[in-house]
């Protein structure tokens, strides 16, 4: 095994700088839900209420509105909107209709029988002013805040996810027409997706080393608004001979298409995704979760080899406290607990050591 010493430690907090600082809104993407809070939730006044499929859309004679079947394309319907965000990502979480599996909208070919899809829909620059000065982007000339980036939400990428750690991988405008002009994947990551166990909810994570540094956006100097837009679709299996089924989607919005304006809390620090080099190594730390803790904490990492692994907590000066896991582990994520109970408040250094390959980061204990 190979040795990390007091000065690389110390360093290594060095160049985190004051690393107990975290911010309050990290949520654990798991599928869980149990970090968030209703003073997160995004559709509500002054914001539209979510529309769903059995609400339709005034003026659009080709929605699949049926009022007396709720069950009609329940699978696509939205019913919550909750959002936050921390220095590295914006976190965002959406609940189906409690009736809902998304699972059946790619096996009930019946109800759904082609063209399914379940997105989430970022602007990076949305037009607060409804003057349709938001240009970039895909707005068909007539959405307010152009779409800017797409998160595919169902099903997983497993190859992708294999590749880069990555449940998905997130797609950017070209900027070159106001039409669907995407290309994927972004190259500072993708999206990380939990959805629970009924599939009707689902977590999301986004770099905003993604949504706030834009490879085709040039001129883009940043915003302290995103306009999140929920998009599902599916042909519609009550279309008429005379109607184009393609066009058949419920989108959940403002009017017009401005989407639900959130506005960042925590700045962030300009400095790109972490994971994409640290895969490149075949190895990903994450942020223990919770943090700051008392007593308890999670570790998950991520390899893409199997290796011999060890897990270490040390204190500031590099003195080895706790060695909580030492076992051969196949690839894949992984996840351990540390119990805090015991120690002292204050800084300590977690240390994974896989196949050679040593990551560390720091986590404040908190009585």
């Amino acid at each position: 095994m190979k040795r990390v010493t007091m000065t690389c430690v110390m360093a290594l907090l060095l160049a985190l700088g004051q690393n107990a600082s975290f911010a309050q809104t990290t949520i654990a993407v798991d599928g869980a839900v149990s970090d968030w809070t209703e003073d997160m939730r995004l559709d509500v006044p002054p914001n539209t209420p979510i529309i769903t499929w059995q609400d339709g859309a005034d003026g659009r004679d080709n929605s699949p509105a049926d009022p007396e079947d709720l069950e009609f394309m329940v699978d696509l319907n939205f019913a919550g909107l909750y959002v936050t965000d921390d220095e590295e990502n914006l976190y965002v979480r959406i609940d189906m209709n409690p009736l809902a599996d998304v699972r059946n909208v790619w096996t009930d070919t019946e109800m759904y029988p082609a063209n399914q899809r379940v997105e989430l829909f970022l602007s990076t620059d949305p037009d607060l002013f409804l003057d349709f000065a938001d240009t970039t982007g895909m707005s068909w000339g007539w959405y307010f805040s152009g779409v800017d980036f797409i998160v595919p939400l169902y099903p997983i990428d497993t190859d992708y996810e294999d590749t880069t750690g990555y449940q998905v991988a997130v797609a950017e405008h070209t900027q070159e027409t106001n039409e669907w002009a995407f290309v994927s994947p972004h190259p500072e990551g993708g999206a990380r997706i939990a959805w629970n166990d009924d599939y009707n909810q689902v977590e999301v994570a986004i770099p905003k080393a993604v949504v706030l540094q834009p490879a085709h956006m040039p001129w883009f100097e940043g915003s302290e608004y995103v306009a999140i837009i929920l998009s599902s679709a599916a042909h519609n299996t009550r279309s008429t001979p005379e109607e184009n089924p393609w066009w058949e989607q419920r989108i959940a919005n403002n009017l017009d298409v401005l989407g639900f304006v959130y506005t960042y809390e925590a700045e962030f620090t300009g400095v790109g995704s972490e994971r994409v080099p640290e895969l490149a190594n075949g190895f990903v730390l994450e942020q223990n979760y919770p943090n700051p803790f008392n007593p308890g904490t999670t570790i998950r990492f991520t390899m893409k080899e199997a290796a011999d692994v060890r897990v270490e907590v040390l204190d500031v000066l590099g003195r080895h406290r706790a060695t909580i896991l030492e076992a051969g582990l196949a690839p894949g994520t992984h996840a351990v607990e540390f119990d805090g109970s015991g120690f002292e408040s204050g800084i300590y250094v977690y240390r994974v050591t896989a196949g050679g390959v040593i990551t560390m980061r720091t986590m404040m204990f908190i009585k």
